[in-house]
């Protein structure tokens, strides 16, 4: 479902950036959703679900 709002390829960062796939899901996060994080986690966008059988 979420594969038709996919783009392909990848430019600069994106290209570091996990992709969800069957096993895992990839949540990204908007800067204004990063509140309360430390400097050092800040700049960490993504968080990555384990999905279950």
């Amino acid at each position: 479902m979420l594969t038709g709002c996919a783009t392909h390829g990848c430019t600069g960062n994106a290209c570091k950036r996990p992709d969800s796939n069957n096993r895992e899901l990839v949540i990204w996060w908007p800067p204004d959703m990063r509140e309360g994080l430390d400097d050092r986690d800040h700049e960490r966008d993504y968080t990555v679900v384990q999905l279950k059988d």
